[in-house]
């Protein structure tokens, strides 16, 4: 989940249950200084969950913004991103 000031990253399981969390604040919120904090949280939660990456079946990142048919974000107003 990407927010206004902080990453909330998590590995579930297939119940939904929590396997493990990570918690990242954003100074900057440039999308590449995002995207690198978002692989940042991912890599952590692999190492913390012992998860073999072969065995993670997807990934989801919420944003609060407008989303384009293409999956592009068109529009993130409190992130100050617009395409």
């Amino acid at each position: 989940d990407i927010e206004i000031n902080y990453i909330e990253a998590s590995i579930v399981d297939f119940s939904m249950n929590a396997v493990c969390s990570v918690h990242k604040s954003i100074d900057d919120f440039t999308p590449l200084k995002v995207d690198e904090l978002l692989i940042d949280c991912i890599s952590n939660l692999i190492e913390k969950s012992g998860i073999s990456p072969e065995n993670i079946k997807g990934i989801g990142i919420g944003v609060p913004a407008l989303i384009g048919k293409e999956g592009i974000i068109e529009f993130a107003p409190n992130l100050k991103w617009v395409q």
